[in-house]
C-alpha cells in the first residue's frame, strides 16, 4: 500500500483513497499486537483495522474491498511506515534521522533516559503511543529530547549534571 502520487499541473494523480487517508483527521492506535488497530475518525466513528488480513470494519471495505485498501487501511500503513504508531509486533522502529539528530544527547544520557516504552491502557492493551523516562527521577516525555527539556525546567540532579557537561 504505497502512496503513489504524481502531480500533473494543478491536478494530482494520487488515488482519492490515498489522498483522503493522508489528509483526513484520524487517530490511530494499536489495540493488540498482531496488527489490530483502532482508527477514530473526525465524526467520532471508530473502525477496526486488521493489518494481518488486511481488513477494515468500515462500509467501504465491507462493500467494495478496494484494491490497495480503504482509506483507513492506507492510513494505518502510512503511520506504521512513518513510525508514528507501533508496527503489528508492538515495536516502534527508530528513524535513522532521529537517531542522527539525537546522537550527542543519547551518548551523554546513556542509561539515564530509557525508552521508547510502549504505553498501555488500564486494561493492559497497548495504546499505540510510546514515551521516554528519566531512570533517575521518573520524569516522562513523548520524545527523548523532551526529557532533556523537562530536566532543564525541573532539574533532575543526575540528568541535569550529565547534560551540562
Amino acid at each position: 500500500m504505497s502512496n503513489n502520487s504524481t502531480t500533473l499541473g494543478n491536478w494530482s494523480a494520487e488515488p482519492p483513497r490515498s489522498r483522503r487517508a493522508r489528509t483526513e483527521s484520524m487517530a490511530i492506535s494499536l489495540r493488540r499486537t498482531g496488527g489490530l488497530y483502532e482508527v477514530r475518525v473526525a465524526s467520532g466513528r471508530i473502525y477496526d483495522v486488521d493489518m494481518s488480513i488486511p481488513a477494515c470494519t468500515c462500509p467501504d471495505w465491507q462493500e467494495r474491498q478496494p484494491v490497495g485498501g480503504c482509506k483507513h487501511l492506507r492510513r494505518v500503513d502510512m503511520e506504521i511506515t512513518a513510525r508514528t504508531v507501533p508496527g503489528p509486533d508492538g515495536q516502534v522502529v527508530r528513524q535513522s534521522a532521529s537517531t542522527q539528530d539525537n546522537e550527542a544527547l543519547e551518548s551523554s544520557t546513556t542509561g539515564l533516559i530509557t525508552g521508547p516504552h510502549t504505553e498501555f491502557d488500564p486494561q493492559g492493551a497497548p495504546t499505540g503511543h510510546v514515551y521516554y523516562r528519566c531512570s533517575e527521577c521518573g520524569q516522562e516525555a513523548l520524545r527523548r529530547v523532551d526529557v532533556h527539556d523537562i530536566a532543564e525546567s525541573k532539574p533532575c540532579s543526575n540528568l541535569s549534571s550529565t547534560l551540562s557537561e
